[in-house]
């Protein structure tokens, strides 16, 4: 394929070249001439898959070769991620740790600033607030209504809330 393009661009280099030349039928000439080469490049490939290997499960029953078909079938759909997809989010997807605490991690794709912001509102998140007025003014902020000091209170692991405990 290097040799193919080498001769092309050697080709558009010289001037007055009769088999390439800058007009209108040599721009078309040349067009068919880069088709050719890449088609026959691509043709000379064949198959690149190596020889011997298989191309269905023989060791399932028909059973599991239905689920296994059904999973790996490509998808149709695309404006939702497909079910077994591995990074469902794209490239916002957090790996970092799969556990309880998965809701409290950051998005696997933002900035070293952007974390910043992010480790900022998870202090907020946890922060035990003081209903105003009071006599610190960093912590004022609950409002008329709300069941507990903290969003973390209510929301464990940075997750759904829950209904308030008793009568409440």
């Amino acid at each position: 394929m290097r040799r193919l393009l080498e001769f092309v661009r050697r080709s558009r280099r010289a001037n007055g070249s009769p088999l390439l030349p800058k007009t209108p039928a040599g721009l078309a000439r040349r067009r068919c001439v880069v088709l050719v080469l890449a088609l026959a490049s691509s043709a000379m490939a064949g198959n690149l898959q190596p020889a011997g290997l298989a191309t269905t499960r023989t060791d399932l029953n028909a059973k599991d070769q239905a689920r296994v078909i059904a999973v790996t079938r490509p998808t149709t759909d695309f404006s939702r991620p497909e079910q077994f997809e591995l990074m469902q989010g794209g490239a916002g997807t957090s790996r970092k740790d799969v556990s309880r605490d998965s809701f409290s991690q950051s998005s696997a794709n933002i900035t070293f600033e952007e974390e910043g912001d992010f480790k900022l509102g998870n202090a907020l998140f946890r922060k035990n607030w003081v209903s105003s007025p009071s006599s610190t003014q960093a912590s004022d902020g609950l409002g008329p209504l709300f069941n507990e000091r903290a969003c973390q209170n209510c929301h464990l692991k940075d997750g759904r809330g829950r209904p308030p405990q008793g009568n409440a």
